[in-house]
């Protein structure tokens, strides 16, 4: 008798602590899936806004947009240099604020 009721606390305590184990488990799942969501929509408010960004990376990010309506069109070509060219000059503003 007092084994089968050792046995059953036992039992008890095992599906217990699985089932402890199990909640737990998916709460973390959740709250990281949750913390996932809130970096990326943190991250595309603050490209939408361009918060952070200089106004050469604007004005590059305005050009692409640009480039990429006028695929397929005559004024590609005119577009993609114009695009090239606000890259470079982000690549030379970069360039001297590391320098100094």
């Amino acid at each position: 008798m007092e084994t089968d009721l050792i046995s059953l606390m036992f039992t008890q305590f095992t599906a217990n602590l699985s089932s402890f184990i199990s909640n737990d488990i998916s709460v973390v799942l959740l709250a990281m899936l949750s913390l996932l969501f809130i970096v990326f929509a943190f991250v595309k408010i603050m490209e939408l806004f361009n918060i952070g960004m200089t106004e050469g990376e604007i004005g590059a990010k305005k050009a692409f947009t640009r480039w990429q309506n006028s695929k397929g069109t005559w004024r590609e070509p005119l577009m993609e240099e114009e695009y090239q060219m606000s890259l470079n000059d982000v690549k030379t503003e970069k360039y001297w604020k590391n320098r100094g």
